[in-house]
Formats: C-alpha cells, structure tokens, sequence
C-alpha cells in the first residue's frame, strides 16, 4: 500500500532531531494501555483515514511494540535513571505476506547520538 509509505514519511519527520521536541510533548498519549489509532496523524491529515485503517489491520503485539517503542523514545530514563533527551525513530515499511516488526536501537556514541529504527512489513491494504 503506497499509502503506507508516505505516512511513514510524515511520521519519519516528527521524529526528526529538529521535531522531535514538539513531538515528546505527546509522549503520554502513547502510554501503556493507551491505542495507537489517532496518534501522531491527525484528522486534518489528508491519508487519515488509511492510517486509521491500516493500524486496526494490524496484530495487537505490533500496535503495542509500536506503542511502547514511541513512548520510549519519547523521554525515557537511562539505566542508570537518569532523564534521557528524546530520542530519533526512523520508520519503514515494505510489503510482505504476513505482520512483522523489527526494531533496532543504536546507542549514543561520544559524538553522535543514536537512534532507533521501526522496520514494517504487512500485506498491502485491500
């Protein structure tokens, strides 16, 4: 689903080192227990209706994988429970038959920061 990719794109740039404080400000909307389904895209937004649509097709685990990595990143404690700064997430999305999710999460070296990747793929919408 073309669809899918663009919101992704959208979504990639609230998450973007210079959005990603804006962006932090809604980290409770993605708290446990809270849905994924109008968060992050709006009803203004153009493709609202696929992202609403594509985030019910998807299975529970994923919604809530997706979920908890947004709400990490978004303003988390380090191990050591010290306030972390938000962290970037790059989203992508390809086709494939079934649901799946990878996540990769980068740490901060002394002279870059890190981030996270969110890696979907589903079958196209129908």
């Amino acid at each position: 689903m073309p669809g899918v990719q663009t919101l992704l794109n959208d979504l990639n740039s609230q998450f973007t080192p210079s959005q990603i404080g804006q962006t932090a400000k809604k980290r409770e909307e993605f708290a446990p227990g809270k849905p994924l389904v109008g968060v992050l895209v709006g009803k203004q937004h153009s493709l609202h209706p696929i992202y609403q649509r594509y985030l019910k097709r998807l299975p529970e685990a994923i919604q809530e994988t997706l979920r908890s990595v947004i709400y990490h990143a978004l303003g988390d404690k380090d191990l050591a429970g010290k306030p972390r700064p938000p962290r970037q997430i790059t989203f992508a999305w390809m086709p494939g038959y079934d649901y799946e999710i990878t996540v990769t999460d980068v740490g901060d070296t002394k002279k870059t920061p890190g981030g996270i990747t969110v890696f979907i793929r589903s079958p196209y919408d129908k």
